[in-house]
């Protein structure tokens, strides 16, 4: 069975803080810890990083835990489950943490117990937003694998368009229609309206103006052949 490594990166400028959590949050051969002095620090990486539990001091004099939180937030690519530590801990500071998308916050010094139970709760949020992540880009892989008609077709029937609106927009036939529409539910390997839907939802794919105007598709002599001996 492969093993999983998980990864915690720890960020506060105290050194002998460092160290100690260092020391706390290290559990065997599967965990890999690495250690920042500053917020900038940590920030200068963090596209190298591997996805993983950051244990993110709040007071720090250069970038405090808010305003790297904050940055992480504006990513939005879920690669970092992010732990606030500070040493006095209030329910407006926990408030504005989560706020800023931290999943917990915990109060120094902590015991063992303590910090195990919110990592594990960190990891197990990780593992969720990986999965997630790993069906969004699955979904995205089989929309970018549509032509730009099967596109323009499948934003219009996502807006609830039938298939006769659907042809006049296109300038095609509502056969011709079918046709596009049985491709790309072919393609992106769903049966129904309902299941490409999902798919959409999932992908965070917006169809655009582009999409769907006429000018930017297909040609009528550049459609496939069945199609065009369909609206012959």
């Amino acid at each position: 069975m492969r093993t999983i490594l998980r990864f915690i990166y720890i960020v506060d400028d105290d050194r002998i803080s460092r160290n100690v959590t260092h020391v706390m949050v290290t559990r065997g051969s599967n965990t890999m810890v690495q250690t920042f002095e500053s917020g900038s620090a940590f920030l200068s990486e963090v596209d190298e990083l591997d996805s993983g539990v950051v244990l993110l001091d709040l007071n720090m004099p250069d970038m405090d835990g808010n305003a790297v939180l904050e940055t992480l937030n504006r990513r939005d690519d879920r690669k970092f489950v992010t732990i606030l530590v500070t040493a006095s801990a209030s329910v407006k500071l926990t408030t504005q943490a989560m706020k800023n998308g931290a999943l917990d916050v915990v109060e120094k010094p902590f015991q063992p117990h303590v910090i195990e139970g919110v990592l594990a709760a960190a990891f197990t949020q990780l593992d969720e937003n990986n999965a997630v992540d790993a069906s969004r880009q699955a979904a995205l892989q089989k929309i970018a694998g549509l032509s730009p008609r099967e596109r323009a077709v499948f934003g219009m029937l996502f807006d609830g368009g039938q298939n006769k609106v659907i042809a006049q927009a296109l300038g095609i036939s509502p056969r011709t229609v079918e046709i596009y529409r049985a491709s790309l539910m072919r393609k992106l390997g769903v049966n129904d309206l309902a299941h490409a839907v999902r798919l959409v939802i999932a992908s965070g794919w917006v169809p655009t103006q582009s999409d769907a105007a006429p000018e930017a598709t297909m040609r009528p002599s550049s459609q496939p052949r069945l199609a065009r001996r369909a609206s012959a």
